[in-house]
């Protein structure tokens, strides 16, 4: 379960440190600011949304479903109530698929596929690119190929524990993705074990973003050490979402977005 009383403090310091677009003096971060933080809604966005709904209508049980240490999921007895709880909602979804359309990625790695709602709003927004997501639960999986399949999007879509995956199926040296979501276990120890697996096999201008960063104490500490890595050059702290850019001729910055 989430930490509910560091979430609450985490959103008061974050609006009393946060700043608006007239503070960023960063020609590269103001650009993101316009062009990916505050971008409109999209059509794609208003299809994904659909199928959301579609969704929460299902009583279809969960029956093996991955609760890895720190999961956000829980134990919903039903698909419906899985996707109310823990499926990207349209505000941050949207914002994934901005940073796809704007800097277009071409080596794409999802760990933490769920349903595919995430997925979908990220392929929205990419032309030409591969697409590696990972879920560790077999029905989750199997829906979330459907949901992408079914909606005219090609994704690998592997079933496993995602270090083993990293580990065996898609190697990051092999690999080398440009373009990073981590979205699954909500634990200290396995975020970073992540982010060291991958960060030195990103190449100079990718993207990595860590979600629920005020999900727990160790999920925050995991993101300001993401973010104090020397890979790292421009790290944005959203409200419940961390950014790393990993811009390796840039002086090193650090923002906190309200």
């Amino acid at each position: 379960m989430a930490d509910m009383g560091f979430s609450i403090w985490h959103g008061i310091r974050h609006q009393l440190q946060g700043r608006t677009a007239h503070s960023l003096h960063s020609p590269f971060v103001f650009d993101w600011y316009q062009s990916v933080y505050r971008g409109p809604l999209s059509p794609e966005g208003a299809a994904v949304e659909a199928l959301r709904r579609e969704l929460t209508r299902s009583r279809t049980p969960i029956v093996d479903q991955d609760l890895g240490a720190g999961s956000r999921r829980g134990r919903p007895p039903h698909l419906g109530a899985l996707v109310s709880r823990s499926a990207r909602r349209r505000a941050a979804g949207e914002l994934l698929r901005r940073h796809c359309l704007h800097y277009q990625p071409q080596r794409c790695l999802e760990l933490g596929t769920n349903v595919g709602i995430s997925a979908l709003y990220q392929l929205s927004g990419l032309s030409h690119a591969r697409f590696v997501t990972v879920e560790g639960a077999p029905q989750l999986a199997d829906l979330a190929r459907q949901h992408i399949i079914g909606r005219g999007y090609h994704a690998e879509i592997i079933t496993g524990e995602f270090k083993a995956v990293l580990h065996q199926v898609c190697r990051p040296e092999d690999y080398q993705p440009d373009y990073v979501l981590l979205d699954g276990n909500h634990r200290y120890e396995a975020t970073m074990a992540y982010a060291d697996l991958l960060l030195p096999w990103m190449p100079p201008g990718s993207l990595m973003i860590l979600d629920d960063i005020a999900w727990s104490r160790e999920m925050a500490r995991a993101w300001r050490e993401v973010a104090a890595r020397p890979e790292v050059s421009v790290s944005l702290e959203l409200a419940d979402m961390g950014i790393c850019f990993l811009r390796r001729d840039q002086a090193k910055e650090h923002f906190v977005i309200r």
